[in-house]
């Protein structure tokens, strides 16, 4: 599993982490109760239940995140108890500012002004991992587990990525082809995620070095973080 974070510039962010599989029915169900009636009904319209509890945290975690204002360059795995003791905040939060999102489905893109503090927010979610990264500019964040691909298969997805990073892919061994092209799936993601464009962006317009990328003539740094699923 990987998670990669784009702080869009240099400043700091806090990014939270919830393992669904410690969430009951009933935390679910509370959680959903704070969410603004269309970001509900945007988790119902899921057909596989795991995806819609994955929705529903998700969703929760932002505006706890957005409440605890905390940007210190931190990874966090708050408690159920933390998570729960939020509620009635990240409730006010909900019925203040609702559930926008922008063009792309982008949370939030102006940002969210929570007690005098200007922040935003993004989020993600893949096998049973959900994520909110909260920061004072413009952020994205994504998780993925390493792909269950042949290299055949993932090789012909990667023919829509930059040309270097084509020509990166094609000659790791096969035993390293998996881990690094989930590196490159979710740094283009958080790119994606941070300028609110989502798969409008072509893929290949952009390209990942290291822990950096150029878009539109601007560097944006990239943190790619290994997590236990």
């Amino acid at each position: 599993m990987r998670m990669a974070v784009s702080p869009g510039s240099f400043k700091t962010m806090a990014v939270y982490v919830v393992k669904t599989e410690e969430l009951t029915a009933k935390n679910i169900e509370a959680m959903c109760a704070v969410l603004p009636g269309s970001r509900q009904d945007c988790a119902a319209r899921l057909a596989k239940p795991v995806k819609r509890v994955e929705s529903v945290a998700a969703a929760y975690l932002a505006f706890f995140s957005l409440v605890c204002g905390d940007i210190d360059d931190c990874i966090v795995y708050p408690s159920l108890e933390s998570l729960l003791e939020m509620q009635e905040e990240a409730a006010k939060l909900a019925s203040k500012i609702g559930w926008h999102v922008g063009e792309y489905g982008k949370p939030f893109p102006q940002g969210v002004d929570v007690n005098g503090k200007f922040f935003y927010v993004s989020i993600s979610h893949s096998g049973g991992l959900v994520v909110a990264a909260v920061a004072e500019n413009p952020v994205g964040v994504d998780v993925q587990q390493n792909p269950a691909l042949s290299k055949h298969q993932m090789l012909r997805i990667a023919s829509k990525f930059h040309a270097s990073e084509q020509e990166h892919l094609n000659s790791l061994p096969e035993s390293q082809l998996s881990a690094e092209f989930c590196r490159l799936w979710v740094c283009k993601e958080s790119v994606m995620k941070l300028c609110g464009k989502g798969l409008s962006l072509p893929i290949s317009s952009f390209r990942i070095v290291g822990d950096s990328c150029m878009l539109d003539g601007n560097p944006i740094r990239l943190t790619v973080h290994p997590l236990q699923d």
